[in-house]
């Protein structure tokens, strides 16, 4: 079975216009998959995004990675919201 790929787009706003653009794929890694499973099956209690990071290294990233090799940024979200087509924006 093939590992669930993420998308990721960046918008850097600054006073309601867009300054720069970004989207490419993520890795979505094997310690993802239960909370993953737990939300596509109803099971939300306990299950949810709770930060975003970003690092660097020298070393390609796997399925198996448990954290950031050399954590560059790590901060807790704010808040988050759906728009009802299968897409989340979360606020950081």
């Amino acid at each position: 079975m093939k590992s669930p790929v993420g998308i990721v787009r960046i918008r850097l706003l600054d006073r309601g216009r867009l300054v720069l653009s970004y989207e490419g794929s993520n890795l979505f890694v094997n310690a993802g998959r239960p909370a993953l499973a737990a939300l596509l099956g109803g099971d939300t209690t306990g299950e949810f995004a709770a930060a975003v990071g970003f690092g660097s290294g020298l070393a390609a990233p796997a399925v198996t990675d448990t954290a950031l090799t050399a954590p560059g940024y790590y901060k807790a979200l704010d808040s988050h919201s759906e728009d009802g087509n299968g897409s989340v924006t979360f606020n950081w």
